[in-house]
């Protein structure tokens, strides 16, 4: 076969005689002899489908942040003077190519407005936040952007084998019986997977995508050049490898489920043998939207984002060291006091030794005070950080599955029986 081409992620194909396939050291694949010939007659989908071509798409700019590398797109009149990846400056490239026309894109379903009202009830009123934060400048500098993400169009061969069982128990006297039937399961076919999203999202904070992401890709919409020309996007160019290895874990899951549908008859379905391959993948990018808001304290540099479609909201507040170091003392203060009531409620008045019972019970006093006062700091600081737990993208993709084999063969019975409780 020669150095062949990888039709998941364009590495090389090599003959590995541990597994007795074709595989590829970049992505994982692998793939039969006859998968290997089926491929090589084109009747897989990993051709590229042709470009189309936009000349009013091309009318954008190319910019290129002088920091991170990110590649930011938008629109010739646009003014973006930093990179919201990284805050870094940019770096005019150019016209925009049209290889980097998106093919879908999610529209914004959060206004401006409701997401400085998100901004406004989770982070901007915090406490420990100086008062500059929820400024009216401040929230001015929230603005739209859209970040990419890869999705991948797969060709899916299935061969899977098993064993179902249709079990029933009754009781006859004082015994338990269970009747068990076994069936020979096979399922073999083929599927397509559209649109199927992997989790690489640009350069982009990973930690921050990950709090507000998680969106509806059954909403994906054709991409219109008008979209990207009222807000800045940014370009990733793929790791297909890093990519591929997403796309197939969800894929497999989603196959899994389908064929486990086709056996609901059966009490319990136990597989012998699961071969779900990824035979061939076709690669392209859509936009998704997310509010973002850069606030600079200092030498630190805070990011807010609000999911555009969700309204999920991440991101970290700054903290006033004066405002801080006021409820430290409020903390310390109040602990003390307390102490020191405490003490002479039970034992201070009318005892002997009174100088050196209440020291102690000041120096005690001092320590839980100091102890307070940490805690409450160390929560505070915490608090303006916040990470909410969301649930993680499973979306595969919309997907066509045709079965050509769905063999159920009776293969025995056999009956149990145990003394009934």
């Amino acid at each position: 076969m020669g150095q062949s081409k990888c039709p998941n992620c364009d590495g090389t194909l090599k003959y590995r005689a541990d597994h007795r396939k074709f595989g590829c050291d970049s992505c994982g694949s692998f793939f039969t002899e006859e998968q290997v010939k089926k491929l090589f007659k084109g009747k897989g989908r990993s051709a590229a489908r042709p470009v189309m071509e936009d000349d009013e798409f091309c009318q954008g700019e190319l910019y290129r942040c002088t920091v991170c590398g990110a590649e930011i797109m938008a629109e010739s009149d646009l003014k973006i003077g930093w990179c919201f990846c990284c805050g870094g400056g940019l770096q005019k490239q150019g016209n925009l190519p049209a290889a980097y026309r998106p093919e879908g894109i999610l529209p914004f379903e959060i206004s401006r407005e409701a997401a400085i009202e998100i901004f406004r009830d989770n982070l901007a009123g915090g406490r420990l936040s100086p008062s500059v934060f929820s400024s009216d400048e401040t929230l001015s500098g929230i603005k739209g952007v859209y970040l990419p993400v890869w999705m991948a169009d797969c060709n899916v061969d299935i061969n899977v084998k098993g064993t179902g069982k249709i079990v029933k128990s009754w009781i006859y006297g004082n015994e338990l019986y269970t009747e068990t039937r076994d069936y020979s399961i096979e399922r073999i076919g083929e599927a397509e997977y559209f649109s199927v999203p992997s989790d690489a999202v640009g350069k982009m904070d990973p930690d921050l995508m990950a709090m507000a992401g998680n969106y509806d890709f059954t909403k994906l919409q054709r991409f219109d050049p008008s979209d990207i020309f009222r807000y800045a996007a940014e370009y990733c160019p793929v790791n297909k490898s890093e990519a591929f290895k997403c796309v197939q874990e969800k894929v497999k899951a989603d196959t899994v489920k389908t064929v486990g549908k086709s056996v609901t008859k059966y009490t319990e379905f136990i597989p012998d043998n699961e071969d779900i391959d990824i035979l061939g993948t076709y690669w392209n990018y859509s936009l998704v939207p997310l509010w973002l808001l850069t606030y600079t304290s200092g030498r630190k540099t805070y990011r807010f984002a609000v999911n555009g479609q969700t309204g999920k909201f991440a991101g970290e507040s700054p903290v006033s060291p004066v405002k801080l170091l006021f409820w430290g003392l409020l903390a310390f203060v109040t602990v003390v006091l307390l102490a020191l009531v405490l003490s002479v409620v039970t034992g201070f008045a009318g005892s002997s030794g009174q100088s050196g019972f209440l020291f102690r019970s000041m120096g005690a006093g001092v320590l839980l005070g100091a102890v307070a006062a940490v805690a409450v700091c160390c929560a505070a600081v915490r608090s303006t950080r916040r990470t909410y737990e969301s649930v993680p993208d499973t979306y595969a993709g919309d997907a066509e599955t045709n079965f050509t084999t769905k063999l159920d063969r009776y293969v025995r019975q056999y009956t149990t029986k145990v003394k009934s409780k």
